[in-house]
């Protein structure tokens, strides 16, 4: 019988002091449940046989959708105030707003869920694609807190962490020390505006890869590679998440540093995870078939 991880075994941070909620073996699949929001996150999974220095592998098996709701924290950011975040609070205004013990005033708005769509409205019906907005592993350093994130993980709301996506991550305690939240029921770049915020069941599985080495998260798709970077602003995650990947590159095929640059400068594209949290991450994804010798 596959072991589950409840709900109610949570982290507020990614932290190497933890103790495990549960330990798995490499390649057993595992049900976790996850809460709403990007903290606190459901963990830690420790995985056995993970040291420093290894890479652990999670491969995202299917995500089922638990409950579904809509919701928007009352600002008080002078940006908010501005354009359509002015906008869309006074369209909010006719709308109760309810308490929330971390997020203060916000408005929720329950959302129906039928089959594989999202009904926003009798006329508004949109594709039901889960992600994994959180996930991440321990930081060798200080504790961080679940809705942050860096090198280790954390909170990408990267859109392709669903469904079949592997993600790799550089290891910094023993297990790894695993965990995740943030489940959104379809995410688009930046997210900007709010997006379908789940309760869900998530089931993974994890490998320890032990002799590779990498400076930061990466993701791995059907037909892509991508490195997740992290900044105070744009222009910082962007750096970050193209010195990773001219890293990889290198490393993974042998190539020189121009020959990376040419590489990337032609077919490696950035693009948003996200651009509302205190640390912004950008992506690098390069396609496989460009170069289909280049894999992990």
């Amino acid at each position: 019988m596959m072991q589950r991880l409840t709900r109610d075994r949570t982290m507020q941070d990614f932290d190497n002091a933890l103790a495990p909620a549960i330990e798995i073996e490499p390649g057993e699949p595992i049900v976790v449940e996850t809460n709403i929001s990007a903290r606190p996150a459901t963990g830690p999974i420790a995985v056995r046989g993970s040291e420093p220095g290894d890479t652990l592998i999670v491969t995202i098996h299917s995500i089922e959708i638990q409950k579904a709701i809509w919701w928007w924290r009352t600002q008080s950011q002078e940006y908010c105030r501005q354009g359509v975040y002015k906008e869309l609070e006074q369209v909010l205004d006719r709308y109760p707003r309810v308490e929330h013990p971390r997020m203060g005033t916000r408005v929720d708005l329950d959302i129906l869920l039928e089959g594989k769509e999202i009904a926003f409205s009798d006329r508004l019906r949109v594709p039901l694609l889960p992600v994994v907005g959180c996930i991440g592993v321990a930081p060798a350093g200080k504790p961080q807190p679940t809705n942050y994130s860096g090198a280790f993980g954390g909170n990408f709301d990267c859109r392709d962490i669903g469904p079949g996506a592997r993600v790799y991550f550089p290891i910094s305690a023993r297990g790894g020390l695993l965990g995740l939240c943030d489940v959104h029921g379809a995410q688009a770049d930046g997210e900007v505006f709010p997006t379908v915020e789940c309760q869900a069941n998530v089931i993974l599985s994890a490998e320890v890869r032990k002799g590779l080495t990498l400076p930061m998260t990466f993701v791995e798709t059907s037909d892509t590679i991508q490195s997740i970077g992290c900044g105070k602003n744009v222009e910082d995650a962007i750096n970050d998440a193209m010195r990773g990947m001219l890293q990889f590159v290198q490393q993974h095929l042998g190539l020189g540093y121009l020959e990376a640059a040419q590489v990337l400068g032609t077919f490696g594209d950035i693009r948003i995870c996200q651009v509302v949290d205190p640390v912004i991450n950008m992506r690098v994804v390069l396609p496989k078939a460009i170069v289909p010798s280049l894999h992990f």
